[in-house]
C-alpha cells in the first residue's frame, strides 16, 4: 500500500488549478477579442464611410493609332529570346520594346534611344520583371546605344 493512499489531497491543489484555469480563459477571452474586434471594427467603418474611388490599374491594351515615341533609358532585361528588351526610361517609367521583323535587339544592355511606335499596354512580364505592373509596348522603328552617362 502507497503512503500516499492514506493521506487526501491538500484544498490548495485544487485552487491552484482553478486559478490557472481562470487566468488562462481570462487571458485568452482578451487576446481573441482584440484580434476580433480589430477586423470588426475594420468591417464595421467599410459599412458605414463612403469608400472612395480606387485609382484605376493600368490593363491590357492595343492602341487603335499608334503613337510615335523617342525615349532614353537603359536596358535591364531581355525579352522573346532576345526580340525584346526591358528597359527604364530616364524619368522613371518602364517599358517593353520589340524589333517588328521579329529579328534580334542589337543592343542587351547598357543605355539607349528608341525611336518607334507606342502600339499598347501590355501586362506580359508583369509579375517577373515589371514589379506587377502593366507596363507600355514598343514597337522598335531604330534603337541606338548612347554613351555611358555619369548618374
Amino acid at each position: 500500500m502507497s503512503v500516499f493512499a492514506t493521506h487526501g489531497r491538500p484544498g490548495i491543489g485544487r485552487a491552484l488549478g482553478a486559478w490557472a484555469a481562470f487566468v488562462v480563459v481570462v487571458a485568452g477571452s482578451v487576446y481573441f477579442g482584440h484580434a476580433l474586434r480589430t477586423s470588426l471594427t475594420a468591417s464595421q467603418l467599410h459599412a458605414l464611410l463612403p469608400t472612395q474611388t480606387p485609382v484605376p490599374l493600368a490593363q491590357e491594351t492595343v492602341f487603335p493609332e499608334p503613337q510615335d515615341i523617342q525615349w532614353d533609358g537603359y536596358i535591364f532585361g531581355v525579352l522573346v529570346g532576345g526580340q525584346g528588351v526591358a528597359v527604364h526610361r530616364d524619368d522613371g517609367q518602364l517599358f517593353q520594346a520589340y524589333m517588328l521583323d521579329g529579328s534580334q535587339v542589337p543592343f542587351t544592355e547598357g543605355s539607349v534611344h528608341i525611336e518607334g511606335r507606342w502600339t499598347g499596354i501590355s501586362c506580359a512580364y508583369a509579375a517577373t520583371l515589371f514589379n506587377g505592373g502593366c507596363t507600355p509596348t514598343v514597337d522598335i522603328g531604330s534603337i541606338v546605344q548612347l554613351p555611358v552617362r555619369p548618374q
